[in-house]
């Protein structure tokens, strides 16, 4: 917990840094004395606040490019072994415990949807390995039915297509952890709201209890050891229980927007634990479908 505390406080410093940098080369930019009235010459401990914030910054480009490299490779890992189910991956530790190929498993929606943060083209998908997230990927309603990006409007979940879009369960399996406390809040689609998500609200979610950036959620236990979870569900609309047996297409739930979302969807991933700080993301495929790529649309049969 202390890691996770301090590695976190560590990435929002560096956050910081950046703001620095970015300050200081607005001064040296712009041709105007005043503004050295309000930032101060670059001298005394200003100077030293310039060097130490470029050095952050410096580890953040280091760590950027390692994961712009790696993620391409496990990507192509990823891709090989989809053509190849009985591969196994060749680096097992980047799906934790479970070392065997992609868990073929069914869709856990019906219907047109088009992926985003798809593992199909990185890996960690959503930037960290974090609560299992490596192989993880978001659904979203296709964008000509959703409401234009606007400058400072919170729209109401209701407004997006995914909302309220059944959830099925991807395979047979026991239900092993549900949250149904967090609410359906307004999404973020504009520029206000964007600024509010990310300079806001993600630093207060990153302290608070996982279901704070999960939403409401459904963790099912499969074969082998791996856990599918299905997050952001919307409030209420849970149908099932720890302990209940689900088999693969049964209705659990419906798309919301609760938890760490800018607009209603289906957060969807495996793992091989059910604790968020050593879980290890697992890849999938879905019959049928395989790994849809950020930005492509597909339809699933109901």
């Amino acid at each position: 917990m202390i890691r996770t505390i301090a590695l976190q406080l560590f990435r929002w410093i560096r956050l910081g840094a950046v703001g620095v940098v970015f300050t200081d080369l607005v001064v040296d930019i712009l041709p105007l004395h005043w503004t050295w009235a309000v930032w101060g010459e670059p001298t005394g401990a200003w100077y030293w606040v310039r060097q130490g914030a470029t050095l952050l910054v410096l580890t953040y480009l280091v760590e950027l490019g390692a994961n712009i490299v790696g993620g391409r490779r496990r990507a192509r890992d990823l891709a090989a072994a989809i053509e190849d189910p009985d591969a196994v991956i060749e680096n097992p530790k980047a799906a934790g415990k479970y070392c065997g190929g992609p868990v073929s498993l069914a869709a856990p929606v019906t219907g047109e949807w088009q992926a985003v943060n798809s593992p199909a083209d990185r890996v960690p998908s959503h930037g960290t390995h974090w609560g299992g997230q490596g192989y993880a990927i978001d659904l979203t309603g296709v964008p000509d039915a959703a409401p234009a990006f606007s400058l400072w409007r919170f729209r109401r979940p209701e407004e997006f297509p995914a909302f309220d879009s059944p959830v099925l369960a991807p395979a047979d399996g026991t239900v092993v952890r549900v949250v149904d406390a967090r609410r359906d809040h307004r999404a973020r689609t504009s520029i206000l709201g964007l600024l509010y998500f990310f300079l806001i609200e993600q630093i207060v979610r990153s302290f608070a209890p996982d279901s704070f950036t999960f939403g409401n959620h459904v963790v099912i236990e499969m074969a082998d050891g791996v856990f599918a979870e299905l997050c952001h569900l919307r409030a209420g609309s849970i149908l099932v229980r720890p302990g209940d047996s689900v088999h693969a297409g049964q209705p659990i739930a419906r798309v919301g927007n609760t938890g760490n979302s800018t607009e209603p969807h289906l957060h969807f991933q495996l793992m091989d634990s059910l604790d968020s700080t050593t879980a290890r993301g697992i890849p999938f495929t879905w019959t049928g479908i395989g790994v849809p790529h950020t930005g492509e649309r597909f339809a699933v049969p109901a």
